[in-house]
């Protein structure tokens, strides 16, 4: 009871600063504050991860293996079994290598601890396949590395420096070696193969292959909405906002409307993944007006866009910043707004150091000046104009890039 005393006294006043929170309790008559602080955080995890555990399967399912693995070590070996097999029945169809991963290992155990429940036969076919499984699984975690080492790059940016030449042809010739079928969790296997085959031939500037084996993913991805996409929610937001760059990128719009279809289908677990979920539709629908010169849609999205912005940005992935500000900064320009459109542009100015994409803030730079040009406001088109000027100047690889602009 006193702890959710003192957790409810701390939630009414978590606006205040540290030191006011800290003189609040000890009026209350609480004492050793370290120690009570320890407590609490104790407690509070408890409290996430049995809520988690009862909501997520994958925390449940490694719940479990710890039941199984308390069976096995008090000798309750007819009990582990069974509750191994069904654990093991249930990540078999969700397709949860990792946590099958676990359980054969487990599996092992449990053999050496009472042969009686393997014959020869049983006891050999398990060896197999726990090693053909063994096999598949190191092949599935190198795609994974390969898919997040490429899926690093594209995030540092779409031009490749020399220093990261090197680690992409490293990546498109790993790939080479990786079979694109797999035996076991082959969704999985395939989905992560495909993506990072489509990111590496992007970073080459082979932007039609790069289309070809990104829309391979996508029709994995839309088969499995209840089960890979539901536990890989990162992934797939990414990897749909991409895939919606790239349909753009090699004039493919007439397939965007089934990307936007399988977008709102998937249900997400969480506020901050469905509002990310928001902010690509936004981000769709608001470059297709565009693309196709509508700009009464493209007014209407920018003032229903105001209403969400600051949700947007408190939800938004670091390296979509830019885009969705500039996005609506365009759409400000559009509906004759130049001066709102710089407003949108400065609020990234003041973040962009985080971000990886230096030659967006290059963009950035560029249109303000026009931006200002059009506010007609000679000083905030001087300052504009030399904030552009000592950019190029500081980052002079970027500057072919933008030269004829």
């Amino acid at each position: 009871a006193g702890f959710l005393q003192l957790f409810e006294l701390i939630e009414k006043h978590r606006k205040k600063d540290d030191e006011e929170i800290e003189i609040i309790i000890k009026a209350q008559g609480f004492k050793n504050l370290a120690y009570l602080k320890h407590t609490l955080l104790q407690k509070l995890l408890d409290a996430i991860l049995s809520s988690k555990q009862s909501k997520d399967e994958q925390a449940e399912i490694l719940y479990e293996l710890i039941l199984i693995k308390s069976l096995r070590e008090k000798k309750l070996i007819p009990l582990a079994v069974k509750k191994w097999e069904a654990v093991y029945k249930q990540c078999l169809q969700k397709g949860f290598a990792t946590h099958i991963q676990l359980l054969l290992h487990e599996r092992w155990h449990l053999s050496l601890e009472k042969e009686k429940f393997n014959s020869v036969k049983e006891y050999t076919d398990f060896i197999e396949f726990y090693l053909d499984h063994s096999h598949s699984y190191e092949k599935l975690t190198r795609i994974r590395q390969l898919e997040r080492k490429s899926r690093m790059l594209m995030k540092k940016s779409y031009f490749v420096d020399e220093k990261d030449d090197q680690l992409l042809k490293d990546l498109a010739v790993n790939l080479k070696f990786l079979s694109g079928e797999m035996k076991y969790f082959d969704q999985e296997y395939q989905i992560l193969y495909n993506a990072a085959q489509s990111y590496i031939h992007f970073l080459q500037h082979n932007f039609n292959d790069a289309y070809f084996s990104a829309r391979s993913c996508f029709g994995y991805l839309k088969e499995s909405r209840k089960s890979f996409c539901r536990f890989n929610e990162n992934f797939t937001l990414q990897f749909l906002k991409y895939y919606s760059d790239l349909l753009f990128l090699v004039n493919r719009k007439e397939e965007i409307p089934e990307l936007l279809s399988t977008l709102k289908k998937i249900s997400f677990s969480t506020d901050y993944f469905t509002g990310q979920q928001q902010i690509i539709i936004f981000l769709i629908d608001n470059r297709l007006a565009h693309k196709e010169y509508n700009y009464d849609e493209v007014k209407k999205l920018y003032l229903e866009s105001k209403n969400h912005l600051d949700e947007w940005l408190e939800k938004c992935a670091l390296e979509w910043r830019p885009v969705l500000l500039g996005s609506i900064s365009i759409s400000a320009y559009v509906s004759g707004l130049p001066q709102k459109g710089l407003y949108f542009l400065y609020q990234y100015e003041k973040s962009y150091a985080k971000s990886f994409r230096k030659e967006i803030l290059s963009f950035f730079y560029l249109f303000g000046v026009l931006l200002a040009y059009e506010s007609k406001d000679y000083e905030v088109f001087n300052t504009t104009y030399h904030k552009a000027y000592m950019h190029f100047y500081r980052n002079p690889e970027h500057y072919p890039i933008f030269d004829e602009i």
